[in-house]
């Protein structure tokens, strides 16, 4: 609430956001999704550290010559699926959308990706269409996602357990449960003219949990948007600071090129 200079960077159009900014949105949204009656889809999201810890387990899994029985049992994205690590986290299991903020460390850009449970696949919101060059970057950065939580979920028979999914559907069809997810960048998206990827990703997540997606105003007012996201911050932090507003407990653990289907576009991992 001191820090002036994380505010100005949060409101001034083309200035870069930070780790800070964006799992500090992750966590309003995750607020939002608890208490805001008028969001009906049922999620949860990660935050920027669960990216770094996927890509730590992705290398030792490399290293190991692509050894599941490498990847230890007692790992950080297990406890992530377990509902840890997050104020206001829940049970993977009990939610249909994972949203987690991805850092494209090659481009310094930020994408959002949405693990589609039901559908088995990550689906990556980047708001820059960019070069071929650029979309294999994305690629190799999905690829942690998409080999490593088939392996992980399906030590806790994930799937199997969920009522609401059914072995033979299309997207479960001949394959096995540590097969890796398909992996889909959604288009007709709007595209950043400057530094605001943070944001865009930020209005990407409400918009898609607010069931609206394809009513993303393009171009996107980033201006306005900016200006929102810190008066509702500001509003929120300022309740539990001046009125001692409080609710429940949310700490629940420790911290630690292809066909065009449905408005996106496959790729290769």
């Amino acid at each position: 609430m001191d820090n002036k200079q994380w505010f100005y960077d949060l409101l001034t159009p083309g200035r870069n956001l930070d780790i800070m900014h964006i799992n500090i949105a992750f966590y309003y949204l995750r607020k939002q999704i608890r208490y805001d009656e008028s969001i009906s889809i049922s999620a949860t999201t990660t935050d920027s550290f669960f990216g770094q810890r996927i890509n730590s387990l992705y290398k030792k899994y490399v290293n190991s010559g692509k050894n599941a029985a490498a990847i230890p049992d007692n790992n950080a994205i297990s406890e992530y699926i377990d509902g840890l690590h997050l104020h206001c986290n829940v049970r993977w299991n009990t939610v249909d959308f994972i949203l987690m903020p991805v850092l494209i460390e090659d481009l310094t850009h930020w994408v959002l990706c949405i693990f589609n449970i039901h559908k088995r696949c990550l689906e990556v919101y980047n708001s820059i269409v960019g070069t071929n060059a650029s979309l294999r970057k994305v690629s190799k950065a999905m690829r942690p996602y998409a080999v490593l939580l088939p392996i992980l979920l399906a030590r806790i028979e994930f799937f199997a357990s969920r009522m609401d999914i059914f072995p033979n559907a299309h997207e479960f069809a001949n394959k096995k449960e540590t097969d890796p997810l398909e992996v889909f960048m959604v288009l007709d998206l709007p595209e950043q003219t400057d530094s605001d990827c943070g944001i865009f990703i930020i209005k990407f997540a409400e918009y898609f949990l607010r069931g609206e997606i394809k009513k993303l105003p393009n171009p996107m007012p980033v201006d306005v948007f900016r200006n929102k996201i810190c008066v509702e911050l500001y509003v929120y932090a300022k309740k539990k600071q001046v009125e001692g507003y409080l609710s429940e407990s949310e700490f629940p653990g420790r911290y630690e090129r292809s066909k065009v289907v449905d408005n996106k576009i496959a790729i290769d991992i």
